[in-house]
């Protein structure tokens, strides 16, 4: 008979670490974007060449913004609440 894991979905997110080696902590997120990198050929002869053959070399490299989404926890709130005050009757 097949266990009842219905509690268990639809589940909630998906958490990641990333390590950036500039950095001393590991950085817990849902959503890494912008870890893409672009590079143009560049055609070359060397002037020295005897031969008309152009190179392929790699160009400049192009990099994407990276984004970094963390997630709000439960002691996220329990912080913001010790800030509020309540005024009690």
């Amino acid at each position: 008979m097949a266990s009842d894991n219905s509690a268990l979905w639809p589940v909630g997110g998906f958490y990641f670490t990333v390590n950036i080696p500039d950095i001393n902590d590991d950085l817990e997120c849902t959503e890494v974007t912008g870890l893409k990198l672009k590079s143009k050929n560049m055609d070359y002869r060397p002037g020295n060449d005897p031969t008309f053959i152009m190179l392929k070399i790699p160009g400049l490299k192009e990099f994407e913004n990276l984004t970094i989404k963390k997630a709000a926890c439960a002691a996220f709130f329990v912080f913001i609440a010790s800030f509020v005050k309540t005024d009690s009757p």
